[in-house]
């Protein structure tokens, strides 16, 4: 099991990049390889099931870079963050030797990515290997959290770094800051004031080890605390026998966790895939038994530039859908109606009812409701940090008009949250020039 494990992660960290293309496929379109006669292995394709998630038509949005680059070898253990003025990707480069800092690319979208010139950006120690970067922002710094292997092959942990613009950073003194390693998802409880880890790791079942995710708490980012393992994977032979790669999210009152699971044949097509569960304590539980386990499977592998496997590294929710950035040989990207994901959500998603106007827009915008909204709204906006910029209330049936350029914001995207019948949605608005 554990021999097993250890082969799992070198799968994820070597083998599926350095089988990525060449060069990137023209406009991005799949099927493309090193001589551009490559066909995707066809079998299957009709009989995976992937729910309710789109895949991009022109995946993979990011591969490996030109010949002379740092990162030429391939790309994988990446971490994607929306932020209002871009996206931000952190990644690894999958080389010997290239794997031990990290590398910065920004997009506008998403799915168009432009690496940033100096890369890599963080490069901690030459003493070590780096993967697995974890970064959050709490509108003044950068926190990035990341597993450090000696150049011995000994684990070091996971170190901690800040940074005020993403791109130079500070490493903590304390590092490592867990002196036990694997990938994780960090979110911030604003509940609790700490940061929550779920940490990829292992632990016993009576006398059978078992993949695991572990819950460590903090309030500084340095100092953390275990909380036991909330989430115990399948038993041998189960889809999720193996995990790793977890990525969280959390909206109308529950943590969801995709995580990538595999079983001890994990070479066998399909059998490295994405599923996802979800918490109503902030992870301290999770709604799962055995019984459903194979429910939880919900993204797979399709051929081609996916090959046999691929798992998660970033998700984001624009309150009508949410969006997944996952890895192969090289970033793909896919989306998800939010009522198909979270099934506390409504039949008839009350977000759907409305709607901004324009949007993207670069003044005032309208909010209308698909109905007769006979109660009192309000609305506030903020920033993707979560900041208040304003806040205004309205009538039953008074026309609701927010304008954004009245308190000069810069340009980027903005989350407008109505309140209106005891229920709060929040919707996506992007302020243009």
């Amino acid at each position: 099991m554990i021999r097993f494990l250890l082969n799992f992660m070198i799968l994820i960290l070597l083998v599926i990049p350095l089988i990525s293309v060449t060069h990137a496929c023209p406009k991005g379109k799949p099927g493309c390889g090193d001589d551009d006669t490559f066909t995707p292995f066809k079998g299957g394709e009709t009989a995976i099931d992937n729910g309710n998630w789109e895949k991009y038509e022109f995946n993979p949005v990011f591969t490996k870079g030109d010949s002379a680059s740092w990162d030429a070898a391939g790309v994988t253990c990446f971490c994607v963050r929306h932020f209002p003025h871009s996206y931000m990707m952190w990644y690894t480069a999958s080389a010997p030797g290239a794997n031990k800092g990290f590398g910065l690319a920004t997009s506008e979208d998403g799915i168009n990515w432009e690496r940033h010139p100096d890369n890599p950006v963080m490069v901690p120690d030459t003493s070590v290997t780096v993967w697995g970067p974890e970064v959050l922002y709490n509108g003044e710094r950068y926190d990035m959290w990341y597993v450090s292997r000696g150049m011995d092959g000994e684990m070091d942990g996971i170190s901690h770094a800040t940074s005020e613009d993403g791109v130079e950073w500070v490493q903590s003194e304390e590092n490592p800051v867990i002196d036990h390693g694997g990938c994780m998802a960090v979110i911030w409880d604003p509940n609790a004031e700490v940061y929550r880890m779920f940490l990829q790791h292992t632990t016993r079942v009576g006398r059978q080890p078992r993949s695991a995710f572990e819950l460590l708490t903090s309030e500084d980012g340095d100092e953390w605390n275990s909380r036991g393992f909330p989430f115990i994977t399948g038993p041998p032979g189960n889809w999720d026998e193996i995990t790793a790669a977890p990525s969280v999210a959390y909206y109308e009152d529950q943590l969801l966790l995709w995580y990538t699971g595999a079983d001890t044949m994990g070479n066998r097509r399909g059998q490295i895939a994405i599923g996802h569960v979800t918490s109503d304590d902030w992870g301290n539980t999770f709604n799962t038994n055995e019984r459903e386990r194979t429910e939880h499977r919900e993204l797979r592998p399709e051929g081609g530039w996916e090959g046999n496997g691929i798992y998660s590294s970033g998700i984001d929710y624009d309150g009508e859908n949410v969006y997944i950035w996952y890895a192969a040989r090289g970033f793909g990207y896919a989306s998800r109606p939010e009522n198909s994901v979270n099934p506390k959500s409504e039949v008839q998603n009350p977000l759907n009812l409305w709607s901004i106007s324009p949007n993207p827009t670069s003044g005032p915008v309208k909010l209308s409701y698909l109905g007769t909204m006979d109660a009192p709204v309000s609305v506030r906006m903020f920033d993707m940090n979560g900041r208040e910029l304003l806040k205004r209330t309205y009538a039953a049936n008074e026309a609701i008009r927010v304008n954004p350029t009245e308190i000069s914001l810069p340009i980027g995207q903005y989350v407008l949250s109505v309140n209106a019948r005891g229920k709060e949605i929040q919707k996506r608005m992007v302020l243009v020039k």
